[in-house]
């Protein structure tokens, strides 16, 4: 049971830290475009 979860837990955790990543770079570069902008 535990092997069979594995490869799905790894996928979720890697989706999660995609998902994260491209939040952290999102929010980063709104917050330079604002700065710029005024």
């Amino acid at each position: 049971m535990v092997r069979t979860m594995e490869p799905v837990a790894k996928k979720i955790f890697k989706g999660v830290l995609v998902v994260e990543l491209l939040g952290v770079f999102g929010a980063y570069f709104l917050f330079n475009k604002m700065n710029t902008s005024q």
